[in-house]
């Protein structure tokens, strides 16, 4: 994994936690809620990077298949 395909974890986790502490409001017990915004963000997060990551392998895998099918 190169130092480019960090950001397809990154990105993910900083929006999803942004935009769950943004839409938090009045709440009971504000630190349970904010361990679960970072839990879920850090799932997506690596969800999204794990997703890309294959997408990537198949892809490669895929091309380099028809090389050595058509030679």
């Amino acid at each position: 994994m190169s130092n480019l395909d960090i950001r397809y974890y990154v990105i993910p986790m900083i929006v999803i936690f942004i935009l769950g502490i943004a839409g938090t409001g009045g709440i009971a017990f504000p630190l349970l809620n904010f361990l679960m915004i970072t839990l879920v963000a850090c799932v997506s997060g690596g969800l999204i990077g794990s997703l890309h990551q294959l997408f990537g392998f198949v892809i490669h895998f895929n091309t380099e298949y028809k090389k050595k099918k058509n030679a």
